[in-house]
């Protein structure tokens, strides 16, 4: 008899499906559909959605470093908030 057994722990990451047009995001360089890898240095997968919303809607001029990945390639974006109007 052969008998596999294997294990695959999940890791949850996040899709961007909008970024608006001339915020901070937007001239850093995100684009629509790169996938978050680290949110100021933590692993995406820490985070649940409310979690990631709240923070890129936190105070204004804080600092937000992401690790994405781009149809393949690993790229890191920093920008700040801004005030909302």
């Amino acid at each position: 008899r052969f008998v596999a057994s294997f294990s695959y722990k999940f890791r949850q990451s996040f899709r961007i499906k909008n970024v608006v047009p001339d915020s901070p995001a937007d001239r850093a360089g995100l684009q629509k559909d790169d996938l978050t890898l680290r949110i100021n240095g933590r692993p995406s997968y820490e985070f649940k959605l409310g979690q990631i919303l709240y923070k890129f809607q936190e105070k204004p001029y804080k600092k937000i470093k992401l690790l994405i990945q781009r149809r393949g390639r690993k790229m890191r974006f920093e920008f700040f908030l801004e005030k909302r109007v």
